[in-house]
């Protein structure tokens, strides 16, 4: 299934603070057709803690965090899919291609 998982990463040192570690290598996984991606990514107890257009929102550091996020784009079922497809084309087509 076609997807985009989202991990949320610190410094890593000592000025990070407690809420940013908790969130350290946290990731979100959405798949297509399933779960949406949003303008923000939301964490189970810790509510909205990054926003697509202003970056961090984790506690109010709005712009000052040092955490970024990276970013995964998993399309491992793509070519098996485009594949049937092309064979199921393929049959319907009469024999000569016309």
């Amino acid at each position: 299934m076609a997807s985009i998982s989202i991990t949320w990463h610190t410094m890593k040192d000592d000025r990070v603070c407690p809420v940013c570690q908790a969130l350290e290598g946290f990731t979100w996984t959405f798949e297509a057709g399933k779960k949406q991606l949003s303008g923000s990514l939301v964490h189970p107890s810790l509510g909205v803690v990054w926003d697509m257009t202003s970056g961090s929102q984790a506690h109010g550091h709005r712009g000052n965090c040092r955490c970024n996020i990276t970013y995964i784009v998993s399309l491992s079922d793509l070519v098996e899919r485009i594949k049937t497809i092309r064979t199921m084309l393929l049959e319907m087509i009469p024999e000569g291609g016309k």
